[in-house]
């Protein structure tokens, strides 16, 4: 299997010179990615959704692809580099764990304030350092901030063999698409079959056939399915080129799997749930199923692929939204904690799609010039 995937690798001209030393670049698509996916974040937290709406329901489920976009953007700028330091590595891990540590306390004075919350000193110890939940605060929302460590605790073993050379050739990269493959499996495919499955036993009336179990032979278990995410975004962003030559003339296509896929997610909570509507539930193991995974590859090329005709939209989005998003991800959710206790119950009859809509966009742009201003502070803008 080696032999094949080198052999495929030099057929489609991937052997090519190291081209990135030293710093990465900023990509402003990747940018106005982030931007977009920052905005539906926003919008599938603390909603003011009216129970009946059906678009709403649409976009929460289309909601699930920003984590898996966030990774792939992640993993594509942070394999741009061919060098590696393992002294700034180590001070990034340090620097993200504090930060993290802070953001959790800030949540804590927040949820204080609002509500009545008991805690001891080793209760407090263990939320604010060993990332323990605490009654009456949630910090939900900060998962994907402990899934992020976990990539970078990886990240010089992918960086290594994303571009470590032997006899002239990244021969690494096999290994890559390996661990990429059964990341997926474990992450995505499996949990997908056994809902499948259990789909099909339903609709027969027989026993359950449980298949997650399988689940235990994968070693990426915990997060893999970002781990995959994340190799993902760097193998696309690598070979962009001839991927973009793949697709010329099928570009359009990238639109319709999109709207193939959020219909299908769409139908995968029906049959969960029994809704078409919203109706307060949120699609279960959203990042597990297989049209999650072709929906945010695909919402990932199309940006790739209308770089330039997005320009001024992607420009907008980069400049204002999406160089702040790790602030903005931070910082709206204590925010519409807040909003939830003081604001909602005051206009819960004006609940509506709209509604969610106008939350979002003033939400997010109170975020971003909130961050924009923050760092501009010396020592505060590392904290947003």
């Amino acid at each position: 299997m080696h032999n094949l995937l080198q052999e495929w690798f030099v057929e489609e001209g991937f052997e090519q010179e190291e081209k990135r030393i030293g710093m990465r670049k900023r990509v402003e698509w990747i940018d106005a990615l982030k931007g977009v996916a920052i905005l539906l974040v926003v919008f599938c937290h603390h909603v003011v959704l009216s129970e009946d709406t059906i678009v709403g329901n649409v976009i929460m489920t289309l909601a699930w692809t920003a984590v898996p976009c966030f990774m792939m953007a992640s993993g594509a700028v942070m394999h741009q580099s061919a060098t590696f330091d393992w002294r700034k590595h180590f001070f990034k891990l340090g620097k993200m764990y504090i930060i993290l540590c802070a953001w959790r306390l800030i949540y804590l004075l927040i949820y204080t304030k609002i509500q009545n919350i008991h805690f001891g000193k080793a209760q407090l110890l263990q939320y604010l350092f060993f990332l323990t939940d605490l009654d009456g605060v949630d910090t939900g929302v900060m998962w994907y901030m402990n899934a992020y460590l976990v990539m970078m605790f990886l990240f010089p073993i992918t960086q290594f063999l994303f571009w470590g050379k032997v006899q002239g050739k990244y021969k690494g990269r096999c290994i890559l698409l390996y661990m990429a493959g059964i990341s997926a499996m474990g992450g995505i495919v499996i949990p997908s079959v056994d809902w499948g499955i259990r789909g099909i036993c339903d609709f027969l009336q027989v026993e359950r056939i449980d298949v997650n179990g399988l689940s235990a032979l994968m070693p990426f278990v915990n997060h893999g399915n970002l781990l995959f995410y994340f190799l993902a975004g760097a193998f696309i962003f690598e070979y962009q080129d001839w991927i973009s030559r793949k697709l010329k003339g099928y570009r359009a296509g990238l639109y319709l799997l999109i709207y193939i896929s959020t219909l299908g997610l769409v139908f995968v909570k029906y049959v969960d749930s029994g809704l078409f509507i919203w109706g307060g539930v949120y699609l279960s193991e959203g990042y597990s199923h297989i049209l999650t995974a072709v929906n945010s590859v695909a919402i990932f090329l199309s940006f790739m692929e209308y770089e330039e005709k997005w320009h001024y939209v992607n420009s907008f989005l980069a400049k204002y939204i999406g160089r702040y998003t790790m602030g903005i991800y931070y910082l709206h959710y204590a925010l519409l904690a807040i909003c939830s206790a003081v604001i909602y119950p005051l206009i819960q009859k004006y609940y509506s799609f709209m509604a969610n809509v106008a939350k979002t966009i003033i939400v997010t742009m109170i975020c971003a010039v909130i961050v924009s201003l923050l760092k501009k502070i010396p020592w505060v803008r590392n904290f947003v």
